[in-house]
């Protein structure tokens, strides 16, 4: 079964402001992979995301905004277009209680049955977000979840 997830029309990927209409953009920061997957958003659980968005925003000066898609969710700016670094979300813990990384992969199909060969287990199946592409989240052998993000622009 494929879960479908809607993300908002923008963000900032690899220090860049983002729209998913310019492909150029997509494809000149996720076209080809490199040798190894790398990890480009992060995910924050909170049990009230209203109170942890004004303490990230106190302790870092992120800039954080509430996204206005059909969840709560709020997208997190960590730095400056020219600042290395990555980007990521707040939002309620239910589905997660520790923070979540999502890794850029060439297949997700592919990369589920490398966890499960590995020991580990899937704990959403694959889904599409529109104009992004198909993600997956998966559990590692030490309780550790993380997501995985198969970049494909064209996915409705």
């Amino acid at each position: 079964m494929m879960c479908r997830f809607e993300l908002p029309a923008f963000t900032r990927l690899g220090g860049k402001r983002f729209d998913r209409s310019d492909q150029s953009l997509y494809i000149e920061r996720y076209g080809a992979m490199g040798s190894m997957p790398r990890v480009i958003h992060f995910e924050i659980p909170a049990e009230d995301p209203e109170r942890a968005v004004e303490f990230y925003k106190k302790v870092f000066g992120w800039k954080i905004d509430k996204w206005e898609g059909p969840i709560d969710y709020w997208l997190v700016m960590t730095g400056e277009n020219d600042e290395p670094g990555i980007n990521g979300a707040i939002h309620d813990n239910k589905n997660f209680k520790s923070v979540v990384n999502t890794v850029a992969v060439d297949s997700i199909d592919e990369q589920l049955e490398k966890v499960r060969q590995a020991g580990g287990k899937v704990l959403i199946p694959k889904g599409s977000v529109k104009g992004l592409g198909y993600v997956a989240f998966a559990e590692d052998t030490e309780g550790n979840a993380f997501g995985m993000l198969q970049r494909d622009p064209t996915v409705e």
